[in-house]
């Protein structure tokens, strides 16, 4: 895991994609998970504090499943295509699934 500045426009620049900003807070740190082992455990047995993001980013756009299983906290998890934001959801722990198309998703504690 690897954190990021303290907005999102790194990952699009990792991604070479379009450098749309998502948030300019000072008060936000992004944990960028880029690989598999990385991106299964997600919020898996994490504890993440206000102003605390998971970022997961991939190759490409497809169907990507959000599942709260495991999870201590609500979460509110956003799905962008091409820095585009296509979805987002106020999920609960243990319970709520999701799939939407993304290359990327952004999980915060609600």
């Amino acid at each position: 895991m690897r954190v990021l500045s303290t907005n999102v426009s790194a990952i699009w620049q990792l991604q070479g994609s379009s450098r749309q900003m998502v948030s300019s807070s000072d008060e936000v740190t992004d944990y960028l998970l880029s690989t598999r082992l990385q991106q299964a455990r997600g919020a898996i047995a994490r504890r993440l504090e206000p102003g605390e993001r998971l970022i997961f980013t991939y190759d490409s756009a497809k169907p990507r499943l959000v599942h709260m299983l495991g999870v201590r906290q609500p979460l509110r998890v956003t799905w962008y295509i091409d820095g585009s934001m296509r979805r987002v959801e106020h999920m609960h722990p243990w319970k709520d699934v999701a799939i939407e198309r993304a290359d990327c998703i952004i999980e915060e504690p609600i």
